[in-house]
């Protein structure tokens, strides 16, 4: 009984000074979803800081360099013209065994690099896995 007249002096606090009950509903809606959004917006920042960084956001300082100590004179695969440094770093990851992640312009050449993975899969009797939109 008592919780019932409790809910009963809510409702009357509830209530716009116009007498609107239903403005003051919406009022009441929102804040709670401004609550939780808050607390959503916290709780993605929480687990953010637990993510491991997963790009080498460093550049390389002598690309030309670090591909040919990795590549040396035997490359999976050659290319009638000179690679792009993006295409460089790229190649010479792989041959290291790390997984890459080419994001460029249309026609800058992301498919250099695929063509090089899957030829050095084919020198190393491995599998290679291409996606593509």
């Amino acid at each position: 009984e008592e919780e019932e007249e409790e809910e009963e002096e809510e409702m009357k606090k509830d209530i716009d000074d116009d007498g609107d009950p239903i403005e003051s509903l919406l009022r009441e809606h929102d804040h709670q979803s401004t609550s939780i959004a808050t607390q959503h917006a916290k709780d993605i920042k929480e687990e953010m800081k637990k993510i491991v960084k997963w790009a080498i956001t460093t550049p390389v300082p002598d690309v030309n360099a670090f591909y040919r100590s990795t590549v040396g004179d035997s490359p999976a695969k050659t290319f009638p013209f000179e690679l792009d440094a993006f295409q460089k770093e790229a190649i010479a990851r792989i041959e290291r065994d790390k997984c890459v992640f080419v994001a460029a312009h249309t026609s800058a050449g992301k498919t250099v690099v695929a063509e090089y993975a899957f030829a050095l899969a084919q020198k190393r009797c491995a599998r290679a896995i291409y996606t593509s939109p």
